[in-house]
């Protein structure tokens, strides 16, 4: 018995000290692990500075500190001098040294948003009664310092999404359906600290499953000042974005007539849902799933993976995704997917993927993808992909152009086109002579990689006249500044007296380009024919007589003749 006593006793032991060493690595790999909910405010850092420029010490900070300031680019002195030397302190009490206390402070992930708030408020409750389920919740909002009442100033519940602005007497009025145990009231202003009161509420119900947060953003009111924007958002939606800045909440889903006529009421600018159904159109701070407007839909932020508008989308952040409108897309952020319009597609920063309009594409940054336009693709800054449209422009094109008109300030790619205009590159007019006709005239418009040939030419003999129309393509191979060799390909329809029965001559040439000054070359070489005559009977002076017929060449048939030819001309400018 005493054997079996001890043996229990020696199990017990083992067991407390495997659960002792279980509870160890635990310890260990849980405080091993990266923190995912960074203080960055908390963090310890040394500085030295002397008459630096207020913005580049942020920066510095930042790196340090290994996260980004977001702020209005207007909020702050940027280009006041500092001076100040601190060792291990918190970024914040920096902060607080640099802004003097002017300025709140809120965290993000890899963000601390400044938001300049020199003033303080104070929320004041009247009454706090309930009718039936229907909580309301009334007060004023004074400033702190001076008492004088507040008038628009927000006054919102973050969890359940509900708000309201404060009349021109300070006053508000907040009904809550249903409330939870407690009510977290906050009140936000324009250049004000945000204020937050806890109240209690008598009814119990499970809590909310909305979350919320902060954006970090220097600009997130940019759609509202858009003409449409200043049009369709109301003034009570403008006075939230201002009052409460990047505060966003989550919503599975929101519901609207028109922006000002929605789900989540004036407070709908803030609320970031997975779906959103707009009847006519809505108003939300992003969307985190799908959005289908009657007519429109207006974001102040990102939108994510699929929206589409009858009439236009407006989108203050960026899009990544697919974007379909029935005549407008409007991004004023990058955009990575799809993005198709009947009419016309603007994107403020870069482009990857595909752009569709019937009308035209443009984009202030750069396209690495594909743009498709009825009439014109704009970029101004550099195009790694393709460009189709009538119109065709880029900064700098390092893919390919097709269009009637092409257009770039630098090109390390292919522009095909009527016309082609590269800063620096082809813009010439030659004439030359060949054993098929007298005189030629061509316009060459590219870069030496690939330029395209606009090409007429004609003979002048009396009762053998001719004329020829066409065109293609070249390249010019560079050996110095004084010579090189110039490949083309071309195609003309050779008018023989009569406009139904055209010819084509097809040519393929090699000459030796030598450069005599700045705007004068001459070039000569061997050329490849095929004559393809399509006339049914001769014309009357017109020409009948031609090289094949005294030249050694291969006869395909009694239509199509090749031989070996020559050019000889001058190239100016």
């Amino acid at each position: 018995m005493r054997d079996f006593r001890n043996q229990n006793e020696e199990k017990r032991r083992a067991d407390r000290t495997l659960q002792i060493r279980l509870f160890v690595l635990l310890f260990f790999a849980l405080f091993s692990l990266p923190s995912f909910a960074q203080n960055y405010l908390s963090t310890l850092i040394s500085i030295d500075a002397k008459e630096e420029r207020l913005d580049s010490l942020l920066a510095q900070i930042s790196r340090i500190g290994g996260f980004y300031f977001s702020y209005s680019s207007d909020a702050l002195p940027k280009d006041s001098l500092v001076s100040m030397s601190v060792r291990q302190e918190p970024v914040e009490k920096i902060l607080n040294m640099l802004l003097k206390g002017d300025y709140e402070y809120k965290e993000t992930p890899n963000y601390v948003i400044l938001r300049l708030a020199p003033n303080r408020l104070q929320l004041v409750s009247e009454d706090n009664h309930e009718y039936g389920k229907i909580h309301t919740i009334t007060g004023h909002v004074i400033d702190d310092v001076t008492g004088e009442r507040i008038a628009h100033a927000s006054v919102y519940e973050k969890r359940l999404l509900l708000s309201t602005l404060t009349d021109k007497n300070g006053y508000f009025s907040l009904k809550v359906k249903n409330p939870v145990t407690s009510l977290s009231i906050t009140v936000s202003k324009e250049y004000y600290r945000d204020t937050t009161v806890v109240l209690l509420a008598p009814v119990l119900v499970g809590k909310s499953d909305q979350n919320y947060g902060y954006h970090a953003g220097s600009d997130l009111n940019a759609a509202e000042r858009t003409g449409v924007g200043r049009f369709l958002v109301s003034s009570k939606q403008k006075l939230q974005s201002l009052n409460l800045g990047g505060f966003f909440a989550n919503s599975p889903v929101q519901t609207s007539l028109t922006p000002g006529l929605s789900t989540h009421g004036s407070l709908s600018g803030q609320v970031v849902p997975k779906v959103s159904i707009n009847m006519i159109g809505g108003y939300t701070f992003g969307v985190e799933g799908v959005e289908l407007g009657g007519a429109f839909n207006i974001n102040k932020s990102d939108v994510r993976v699929v929206q589409a508008a009858g009439i236009f989308n407006l989108v203050g952040g960026g899009m990544r995704g697919v974007q379909l409108a029935g005549i407008s897309n409007t991004v004023m952020d990058s955009v990575i997917g799809l993005q198709a319009s009947g009419l016309y597609n603007h994107n403020l920063k870069n482009v990857k993927g595909v752009l569709m309009s019937g009308g035209i594409n443009l984009v202030h940054g750069n396209v690495d993808g594909v743009q498709i336009a009825g009439l014109a693709n704009i970029t101004h800054g550099e195009v790694q992909g393709s460009q189709f449209g009538a119109f065709n422009y880029a900064k700098k094109i390092s893919g390919l152009q097709v269009g009637l008109v092409n257009i770039a300030d630098t090109s390390s790619g292919v522009s095909i086109g009527l016309l082609n205009f590269i800063k620096g590159g082809y813009h010439r007019l030659s004439v030359s002579n060949n054993e098929f006709t007298h005189v030629n005239v061509e316009y060459q418009s590219g870069v030496a990689g690939f330029y395209t040939v606009l090409k007429v030419g004609m003979s002048v003999v009396p009762n053998q006249k001719m004329f020829l129309l066409g065109g293609g393509f070249g390249r010019d191979f560079l050996f110095n500044d004084h010579f090189s060799l110039g490949s083309q390909l071309t195609s003309q329809n050779a008018y023989l007296g009569n406009w139904n029965e055209l010819s084509n001559l097809y040519r393929a040439k090699l000459v030796a380009n030598f450069r005599l000054s700045k705007n004068l070359e001459i070039y000569a070489g061997p050329a490849l024919n095929v004559f393809v005559d399509d006339r049914s009977e001769e014309v009357a002076r017109y020409k009948n007589y031609f090289p094949f017929q005294n030249y050694d060449g291969k006869r395909f048939n009694a239509k199509t003749n090749a031989w070996i030819g020559w050019d000889i001309g001058v190239t100016l400018f």
